[in-house]
């Protein structure tokens, strides 16, 4: 009796009719991995983590230069005090000291263009600073800024601090003809009168 059998692709030589002969660094594939270069590419403003480019670069290899493309991936590292919103809008918590925010002084917020000048407003402790974020919409306008301050205030006051604050209460409601000093005194005869009432 005949034996029936089919054919099938050599694993061998896979149909190739000869096998090459398997070395350490190929194991017979034809493709060894690649030796490490470093090479400088140009990233463009607005790349994102996670977006891919292709770009060409020049190798040097043992016999000649020859060009490679490579696929690169961006990966964003976190930054010291910036955190970028999916937008590009970028958040900043800042330390300010309290008498300052008080008094409504002006304040430097670094940016990705640099320090710009903020003034601060007692009450608000949000801020937006236009147009000073990421330029992550390609040529349209930079996102914003979003700044959050901290003040800062001292856990005890100094007897320097108590005197200056003594006399900015004495220049202010205990100081007649200010709006302060007014109101005050006109309470003060108020209260007066009601206490004199009662008796």
């Amino acid at each position: 009796f005949g034996w029936a059998s089919s054919t099938v692709e050599c694993t061998a030589c896979q149909g190739h009719g000869q096998t090459r002969q398997s070395c350490t660094a190929c194991a017979a594939s034809g493709k060894a991995p690649a030796s490490k270069y470093r090479c400088r590419v140009t990233v463009a403003p607005g790349a994102r983590a996670g977006d891919l480019f292709d770009v060409t670069a020049q190798v040097q290899g043992s016999q000649r230069q020859h060009k490679l493309t490579l696929r690169v991936c961006v990966e964003l590292q976190p930054h010291e005090f910036l955190t970028a919103e999916a937008d590009g809008t970028l958040k900043c918590e800042l330390p300010v000291d309290g008498f300052a925010w008080m008094a409504n002084r002006w304040i430097e917020v670094p940016t990705p263009r640099g320090l710009q000048q903020m003034r601060l407003r007692r009450g608000s402790l949000s801020y937006r600073i236009k147009h000073a974020g990421l330029p992550w919409m390609g040529e349209a306008e930079a996102a914003d800024c979003i700044v959050t301050v901290v003040p800062m205030f001292p856990q005890a006051f100094s007897a320097e601090q108590e005197a200056a604050i003594d006399g900015l209460v004495a220049s202010n409601s205990g100081a007649a003809g200010t709006p302060a000093g007014d109101r005050m005194a006109a309470w003060t005869r108020l209260v007066g009168s009601w206490q004199g009432r009662r008796r």
